[in-house]
């Protein structure tokens, strides 16, 4: 894909063959990013071993029901970002501005003013709908970076794969994307589903 070829505004599945492990589709999503270093990605990873997660304490949740297990892991899960911010104090908690981007359960590319070098690790905190939004943090490294220009602005198409994203998450993802191509075929097909 070109780099003047950055998603458009609207929701759209990326078209042609994929070659990936997960489809994409571009949108427009909050999103935000900060670098961190190799160490503090480190010591994040060491931080969430250790962390056993309220629901990973050693009680039996075999016989739990499946809807009511979901929900306890989606609120452990929150409770754990917040534990998280209140410890660093310098994670976002509200939704950041939208971006557009080109997402996949894998990674997203976004445009941004700075250039990253392929290898950096960046926080991508990125906002799901439906409203309110479910922010989740997530780490990856930079895979790509193209220089573009567009209407005498310079910016940069960063391509990031996701390092250390949860199961769930990545299912909500899925969830996210499944629905945006639902939602277009229906558009494209004049049905409702």
């Amino acid at each position: 894909m070109d780099a003047q070829d950055m998603p458009p505004a609207s929701s759209q599945v990326s078209s042609g063959e994929e070659r990936r492990e997960y489809f994409r589709v571009d949108d427009t999503l909050p999103l935000d990013y900060e670098p961190v270093s190799r160490e503090e990605a480190e010591r994040h990873k060491e931080g969430a071993r250790a962390d056993e997660g309220l629901l990973r304490g050693g009680m039996d949740l075999s016989g739990a029901d499946p809807g009511l297990l979901k929900l306890l892991k989606s609120i452990d899960h929150k409770l754990n970002c917040i534990m998280e911010a209140m410890r660093r104090k310098d994670i976002p908690v509200d939704v950041p501005g939208p971006k557009e981007v080109n997402i996949s359960a894998g990674g997203v590319r976004f445009r941004c003013e700075k250039e990253f070098r392929k290898g950096d690790i960046l926080r991508i905190t990125l906002g799901l709908p439906p409203y309110p939004y479910e922010v989740m943090s997530v780490l990856g490294e930079v895979v790509r970076v193209e220089k573009c220009v567009e209407d005498d602005c310079a910016f940069y198409g960063t391509a990031v794969r996701f390092l250390d994203i949860e199961d769930d998450r990545r299912e909500d993802i899925i969830k996210y994307l499944f629905k945006v191509q639902r939602d277009i075929i229906t558009k494209k097909t004049g049905t409702e589903s």
